[in-house]
């Protein structure tokens, strides 16, 4: 009796068995199951690119949008499409981001076209110049400067830093079109400054205040050789040819 209702039991449970096995999908894994659960860790290496990417994207977004004063961090992730621990595990706060929204921006900036001649150093400036200001008046370029001129009273580091970053990053194609020649002035570091300030500045302060763009675009070319003859006269552009 008893091992007649054991074999009974042996039989329900082998039919229990085939029926869900019949039922379970064929490609059906517990490993694959809880990998496809998990959503969250870190991003793969390939994708990792790809996720500061929609950060930065996202930042700038909301920033231009709302303002730095009016946009959390919370914000950028979800904007992102990516969670907090991937935003803070690269930026420590809001303001490391709108740094980082600078200095991309600022790295990111076209190469000159390359000259299809030779150019003396005047011709070699002449084209930074005209690159530089070419991108400082892009309405977004202009519109970023705006915002770092309102975080000047609340975070005066903050702006001072952000404005170090953009101004190195045109001081630095200034300094390239300098050595990229054999003709070299006397004080290639000093010239560098000095046509930076005489082309940048005052363009930019005029963006700034609201003046037209397109007016300022289309003096951009009388603003460079203006500064150039300045620098000119100042006897800064004379050259020397290595020996």
């Amino acid at each position: 009796m008893q091992c007649a209702a054991q074999s009974s039991c042996r039989e329900q449970l082998n039919d229990i068995v085939q029926l869900l096995k019949t039922q379970a999908p064929c490609n059906f894994s517990p490993m694959k199951a809880a990998k496809q659960k998990s959503k969250g860790g870190r991003p793969p290496l390939d994708k990792a690119g790809d996720v500061e990417r929609r950060l930065l994207d996202a930042a700038l977004q909301l920033f231009l949008e709302r303002g730095f004063e009016h946009t959390s961090c919370e914000d950028i992730a979800r904007l992102a499409g990516a969670g907090k621990a991937s935003l803070y595990a690269r930026y420590a706060n809001k303001d490391a981001i709108f740094e980082a929204v600078i200095r991309r921006d600022v790295e990111t900036q076209p190469a000159p076209a390359p000259a299809s001649v030779p150019m003396d150093l005047e011709g070699r400036l002449r084209l930074a110049g005209q690159g530089i200001l070419a991108h400082a008046l892009q309405p977004e370029t202009v519109a970023m400067m705006r915002l770092v001129v309102g975080t000047s009273i609340r975070a005066p580091a903050l702006a001072a830093e952000v404005n170090r970053i953009g101004w190195e990053g045109g001081l630095q194609r200034v300094r390239v079109a300098i050595l990229d020649g054999p003709d070299q002035p006397a004080d290639p570091s000093t010239l560098a400054r000095n046509f930076v300030d005489l082309v940048f500045a005052p363009h930019q302060l005029r963006a700034l205040l609201g003046e037209d763009p397109g007016n300022l675009v289309d003096t951009a070319s009388d603003r460079v050789e203006w500064a150039l003859g300045l620098l000119r006269a100042a006897g800064q552009l004379k050259t020397e040819r290595p020996r």
